[in-house]
């Protein structure tokens, strides 16, 4: 239900150098910061590097750009495949063997999901949870951008229920989304 440790690392090093530039583009963190010292930033820090990155999709261009001669191929389509970004509110119904289960409530669609590198179980003791969240293509993968925001709602078991059932049919019907 976890990223191998190798493509863990990699997502982690590829996504903190981009909300780096980032921050450097959008003048969040200063032009000297080198990514031991923004790994040592607070998170509201980060948060608002993310945001900027977010709001705007030439930063993934950019970014490629200049350090295409220092980025792996394989970097340079991670990167790229971050545009392909689901940015919503999220139910996290339920935590499988491989994946866990995430309906878009704006859309109504399920998508299989590997966390990073601590499995959703230990974030949360009961599912289904609602989350804003980021969900990225990696490595043939949907995994989300390693934010995840809660909110205060519990569901109704009957309301709960209906969602687990209507999953069941999506299954059934081969409509859980694996890969953006």
């Amino acid at each position: 239900m976890i990223l191998k440790k190798p493509d863990y690392q990699n997502y982690l090093s590829t996504h903190l150098a981009l909300l780096l530039f980032t921050g450097k583009e959008k003048n969040i963190v200063a032009q000297n910061v080198k990514i031991d010292d923004f790994l040592e930033l607070k998170l509201d820090v980060k948060l608002k590097c993310r945001e900027a990155l977010l709001a705007d999709d030439n930063i993934y261009d950019q970014y490629i750009a200049i350090y295409k001669n220092q980025l792996t191929t394989e970097q340079v389509a991670v990167v790229s495949g971050f545009k392909k970004k689901i940015c919503g509110t999220f139910v996290i119904l339920k935590c499988l063997a491989k994946h866990a289960i995430f309906l878009d409530t704006n859309c109504k669609k399920y998508y299989a999901v590997t966390a990073l590198g601590d499995p959703f179980i230990n974030f949360y003791p009961r599912f289904p949870v609602f989350v804003k969240a980021v969900l990225l293509p990696f490595n043939n993968k949907i995994i989300y951008d390693g934010f995840l925001e809660n909110y205060n709602i519990n569901l109704g078991r009957n309301m709960a229920n209906n969602m687990i059932e209507d999953y069941k049919l999506a299954k059934l019907n081969n409509q859980i989304i694996t890969n953006l």
